[in-house]
């Protein structure tokens, strides 16, 4: 049996967080939050799902596996087992609303970043990768700014074209030193450097 957790994507359920929170932002409506937004979310896109779903399609439970796992779910009489299906990075809720609530703000940094683009004729896609680095930067302290940059780039030249990894990489660089010298950048966590 298999558990996914917030499972998002082009399709998704409008009663979704991000669907209902975007609307209502948009709408300038007051956005329902529980226990003060102190609470984790693990979301997991559509994509990820269904590899996971294909890698476990062959793989059942033994029942005469001699590995035992710590409050396992592998069922004593079927080889039958829950498993989670998700992402590893939780992320707060208050950060997920900063995120939406400040999209115009993270757009203001690619402004003037480009001096040879003007910002309707570059990829929608790199557009989209550009700001959504640039909201990790800044509202997610535990994530390494040089592995956000470091997934953008790949991100990039996975989703885009082999040259937006260049272009990202070359923005990024530049947004990074700005941001802090603004202070906007800030890490916490063990062994994290900005």
């Amino acid at each position: 049996m298999l558990r996914f957790f917030t499972v998002y994507g082009p399709f998704g359920r409008p009663d979704m967080a991000y669907f209902k929170f975007t609307k209502k932002i948009l709408d300038g409506k007051e956005i329902d939050i529980y226990n003060k937004g102190k609470m984790y979310r693990d979301f997991t896109y559509i994509d990820d799902i269904v590899d996971g779903i294909y890698k476990l399609l062959n793989k059942i439970p033994s029942l005469r596996s001699k590995k035992k796992y710590k409050k396992d779910s592998l069922s004593p009489v079927a080889p039958f087992r829950i498993l989670n299906i998700g992402n590893t990075k939780k992320i707060l809720l208050l950060d997920f609303i900063n995120t939406l609530e400040n999209f115009d703000e993270l757009k203001l940094n690619i402004e003037g970043r480009t001096p040879n683009w003007e910002s309707d004729r570059i990829a929608q896609i790199d557009y989209v990768i550009l700001i959504t680095a640039i909201a990790e930067l800044i509202y997610f302290s535990s994530i390494p700014t040089k592995v956000t940059i470091n997934e953008y780039i790949e991100i990039a030249k996975e989703f885009s074209t082999p040259a937006s990894g260049k272009f990202v990489n070359g923005v990024l660089d530049n947004i990074v030193k700005d941001l802090i010298e603004q202070g906007l950048i800030v890490k916490t966590g063990r062994g994290l450097i900005t």
